[in-house]
């Protein structure tokens, strides 16, 4: 599940959780790799790691320079999804994509 480390996707999570149609195998976030914060919300990773341990989740971070170039994001962006794939996954669930919504992996 793409997690910003906010109340949104927390909300997303426990949704689809309930919802006992998808099995929730992991979160996926970036990290502004200069600061060690999330790219969203600007948490510390020790807080993001810490939100992915109580929630009994392996935490998938995707580390980004500042600024990032978009053909740099689209390309480890790729490589995680591509990575989520070999490991089994079939979707990506994300607080965007609306009620227990997910977009193709």
């Amino acid at each position: 599940m793409s997690w910003s480390s906010g109340k949104d996707s927390a909300f997303a999570l426990h949704t689809v959780r309930t919802g006992g149609r998808v099995e929730i195998t992991g979160l996926l976030t970036t990290v502004t790799a200069a600061t060690d914060r999330v790219a969203v919300h600007r948490v510390r990773r020790v807080l993001l790691q810490a939100q992915a341990d109580t929630l009994g989740l392996p935490l998938h971070v995707v580390e980004l320079p500042r600024p990032c170039p978009n053909d740099v994001y689209e390309q480890r962006m790729t490589e995680a999804m591509a990575s989520a794939r070999q490991a089994g996954a079939e979707q990506l669930g994300s607080s965007f994509a609306g009620e227990g919504g997910g977009m193709e992996a």
